[in-house]
């Protein structure tokens, strides 16, 4: 994993399925900003070991946290966290709904993750269901 950007370099991203929608933030996403041709792609659903540790940023001060204590990168206009040294502690890094629009347009802030997904930083699966 590399640091470079808002978001980490060489991360695997997942959405949360929701099986009651058929849906995920990532698809409905790529739907409303005419993103590819998600109907046409395949999706699957992976399942995460219990073992994997996972740093949720669900508000501001989860994504303060990361950068008081991993430290920031980039430029005093646009501080971002060092996506290596996290990865050194975490499996990944998931950024809910709430935590994606409480740092959407703030500094520091997540500016470019748009809806709620993780970047995993290693393999950490258990089970690969292809659902469409």
């Amino acid at each position: 994993i590399k640091s470079g950007s808002i978001k980490p370099l060489d991360a695997f991203w997942t959405s949360t399925w929701d099986d009651d929608n058929s849906t995920s933030a990532w698809v409905e996403w790529c739907k409303a900003e005419e993103f590819g041709d998600i109907e046409s792609q395949n999706l699957f659903v992976l399942e995460v070991s219990p073992d994997a540790k996972v740093y949720t940023v669900d508000s501001l001060k989860d994504l303060v946290y990361l950068l008081d204590t991993y430290g920031a990168v980039g430029t005093h206009y646009m501080p971002y966290v060092n996506w290596e040294k996290v990865a050194q502690d975490y499996d990944g890094v998931q950024v809910t709904d709430r935590g994606q629009w409480a740092t959407e347009l703030t500094t520091p802030g997540l500016y470019t993750w748009d809806c709620e997904s993780t970047a995993w930083f290693r393999w950490v699966f258990t089970n690969i269901t292809r659902i469409k």
